[in-house]
């Protein structure tokens, strides 16, 4: 369709008058050089604007000037380009709130910017990733129209493509760095991002006095429980931090100041409480965040966002030093404006992830473990040969296989002592006979699947790998550790997985994955030493080897940097939703302590990370723990889509409430594990089948409603049906409490909990 025709089509009924004027207009500005995609004007003043609808994305470019404009409905950016590259305004059309408002900071505040080396690239085409460009759609696909513009400069011997993409509703970011030089690189203390003037030389700025910058998904941290929530304020006093542990070198939990305040994503929220501004990184090639850095720029103070750089430990690791002619590309970093404030923003993110891969997986339908470990005198002693032939042998495996049977549960998940010795990954068939045989008895006499144990070489007994999988030292010696990447290690590692597949084994935990550290060994083929991002690979690939064979079989894997802790180095994100990678994350390690943990306000982290991300979480638990109220038992349940429990309660007053629970749980299963998570505060969740189709009093939802205090409540609770990603216009029937909707759809409901209590609520909806 020509300029001409997309013209008279997008204005077909504005009056012959006003069409002429524009028309007008159109052909002056071809003139010029300096059209706009046709589907609304753009505004040059920051004022908020009405749209015309249908509105698509848009870029001008005026030669002249060297200017660039580009935007969509929501958002604006300009890039001045004649005094070098410079990003620097970026605002909302619909609020006139000025995201960035003066010079992008293009590796420090006072760095030159670089000099445009080629006109722009600008690009209109229909939605695809940011990697590739299609100008035309494949045929009976879905498509979003978009506009790109790819900015290549020049910054002494840093070669910098910056590239920009507007969408509907959002816009992204990607760059990439090249040296160009002779000599390495040194990039870790480089920062780029866009610039928000906080403090100009003479006054704070009053607009952002009340903004709120909420980190997603740890705004709760799951290491201490406490907010990550800031204000302006805040952020300019404080400095940023992270927590590693359970690291080479570092010896217990240690928190480290950081210029910046890292997270996958950040929800900038206004003063009104409702408009919010996503800003968002996501990089499955290299560890990478989205980073908050307060900086000055001459005599003012600014607040640098988006972009690229480093965090924690020096991450993306890849991009720290770049040899001549070597290039990185950071990761995507996306821009959303929503409404709804902080929690709207979480909702935003997940949709983005959900487009990345990052979902429950299809007809996903975990079985329910009962972890033998508990009971098992073995765990709370020293793990020698002698006490593995004392307590862990068929008899007693049959023992817990007739508790997770009379529980309900659906798999037997053996902890450390079913293998040879710790991590061997070697089934001890001397103690428990055959494998394959094992696996039909439980499935005969129990109706159990069996799931598995199987630590990496962070925490497996090196006296049963090659000792060619050794680490070495920098001056050569063989140390008593296994190296991740040795190729001997992965080897043997990947042939025992595949015969534990082979005989029966549906569930693999990958507990263990944690750094081991430096390795100097050439004959193992990775960098000397070995790094951080290397290790993470060597997991991935691992993993890709058993999946390709035995894609059925579900895999978990821990945080593949510190592994095992309640602390999560690595983006919740990084390395799933790659072909044939793991399928679940680990729940922070929330299986010692579970009553301590969620009552500390740790495990009310899990609320947070379900309103971002709909991978799924598994956890077991202890039993032994929880209350004739079952509340430990169903908060986990509710924000872990695979659950495990283990440990039979002494008072059997609480074991009869959790065969109930139990029996509950199995009815709404489809709900917990592939339902979509709402919340309507920390303590009232809701879970909703995906794409429902309102019959008459069919049940579309359940609620789950915690009382975390030491006292009875009684409480009132208000949420409309669109709270819970339901239409408005549904009348809904709440079984098991006193509820009223309202006439504009909005309910309200009344519970009475006891201390540590905890109500479940199926919602039923018809038209």
């Amino acid at each position: 369709m020509s300029w001409l025709e997309q013209f008279r089509e997008q204005y077909r009924n504005v009056p012959s008058s006003t069409g002429a004027f524009l028309l007008w207009l159109v052909v002056a500005a071809k003139a010029l050089n300096i059209m706009p995609t046709l589907g609304g004007d753009t505004t040059m003043d920051g004022k908020a604007v009405k749209i015309p609808k249908p509105y698509l994305p848009f870029v001008r470019f005026n030669r002249r000037t060297g200017e660039l404009v580009l935007g969509n409905a929501k958002l604006e950016l300009r890039i001045v380009t004649r005094n070098g590259i410079n990003p620097c305004f970026l605002f909302d059309r619909r609020t006139g709130r000025k995201y960035a408002d003066t010079d992008y900071c293009y590796g420090t505040p006072d760095a030159p910017r670089p000099k445009l080396v080629a006109p722009p690239k600008i690009v209109k085409a229909h939605n695809s990733p940011l990697q590739r460009v299609s100008k035309k759609p494949p045929k009976g696909s879905h498509c979003e129209p978009f506009v790109e513009v790819t900015l290549i400069g020049q910054q002494g011997n840093l070669r910098l493509e910056h590239r920009f993409r507007v969408l509907p509703d959002s816009l992204e970011e990607q760059l990439k760095v090249t040296n160009k030089g002779n000599e390495a690189v040194y990039l870790r203390d480089k920062v780029f991002g866009f610039c928000k003037t906080l403090f100009d030389g003479k006054a704070w700025l009053p607009e952002m006095q009340d903004c709120r910058f909420v980190a997603i998904p740890y705004r709760r941290e799951p290491e201490t429980g406490a907010f990550q929530d800031f204000s302006v304020s805040q952020l300019v006093q404080r400095k940023g931090w992270f927590y590693v542990t359970n690291y080479p070198g570092i010896a217990g939990m240690q928190r480290f100041d950081d210029p910046a305040f890292g997270s996958e994503g950040w929800s900038w929220v206004d003063e009104d409480g409702d408009h919010a501004f996503v800003i968002a990184k996501h990089n499955n090639e290299a560890m990478e965040w989205s980073l908050l850095t307060p900086m000055r720029q001459g005599r003012k103070m600014v607040l640098c966002f988006g972009g690229a750089g480093f965090w924690k430990l020096g991450d993306p690791e890849p991009a720290v030093q770049l040899q001549p002619n070597e290039s990185f590309t950071f990761g995507i970093t996306r821009y959303i404006p929503c409404h709804g404030g902080w929690k709207g923003a979480f909702y935003e993110f997940r949709r983005w992830m959900e487009s990345l891969g990052h979902r429950v997986p299809k007809d996903y339908n975990p079985p329910i473990h009962w972890n033998e470990l508990y009971d098992n005198p073995l765990w709370w002693g020293p793990d020698t040969p002698e006490r593995r032939q004392q307590f862990y042998r068929r008899e007693h495996m049959e023992e817990e296989a007739q508790k997770a049977s009379e529980l309900g549960c659906e798999a037997l998940y053996l902890d450390p002592g079913w293998d040879t010795s710790f991590g061997s990954s070697v089934w001890a068939d001397e103690r428990l006979g055959k494998q394959r045989e094992f696996v039909r008895m439980i499935k005969e006499r129990y109706g159990l699947k069996l799931a598995l144990h199987t630590p990496l070489a962070g925490w497996c007994d090196v006296n049963a790998y090659p000792m060619e999988a050794r680490r070495k030292s920098k001056d050569g010696q063989v140390l008593p550790s296994l190296c991740s990447a040795a190729p001997s290690y992965l080897q043997t590692k990947a042939e025992r997985l595949l015969k534990l597949c082979e005989d029966g084994a549906e569930f693999l935990m990958f507990d263990g994955s944690a750094f081991t550290g430096e390795c100097y060994d050439e004959k193992h083929g990775h960098s000397l030493p070995l790094t951080r991002h290397e290790h993470c690979l060597a997991y991935l690939n691992l993993t890709q080897t058993v999946k390709r064979k035995y894609p059925k079989v579900l895999i978990e894997l821990h945080d593949p940097i510190v592994a095992g802790v309640t602390v999560r180095y690595a983006p919740t994100y990084f390395l799933h939703s790659l072909p044939h990678s793991f399928d679940e994350l680990w729940g922070y390690e929330f299986m010692w302590d579970p009553m301590e943990d969620l009552r500390s306000g740790r495990a009310l982290s899990l609320y947070y990370i379900n309103l971002a991300y709909s991978i799924p979480i598994y956890l077991h638990i202890d039993l032994r723990k929880d209350n004739e109220n079952a509340v430990m038992f169903w908060w986990y349940a509710s924000t872990c889509r695979h659950l495990g429990v283990g440990g039979k309660h002494p008072d059997q007053k609480v074991w009869e409430a959790h065969k109930q629970a139990m029996r509950i749980y199995r009815q709404f299963k489809r709900f917990y594990t592939q339902g979509e998570f709402y919340g309507i505060d920390e303590t009232v969740h809701a879970h909703v089948l995906p794409n429902p189709k309102p019959k008459t009093r069919n049940i579309i939802a359940v609620l789950n409603i915690f009382n975390l205090a030491t006292t009875e409540v009684e409480r009132e609770i208000r949420f409309k049906p669109s709270d819970i990603g339901l239409p408005n216009n549904l009348r809904l029937h709440c079984i098991g409490v006193p509820y009223h909707q309202q006439e504009d759809g909005g309910v309200i409901l009344w519970v009475r909990l006891p201390a540590l209590g905890h109500q479940l609520v199926e919602v039923q909806a018809s038209r």
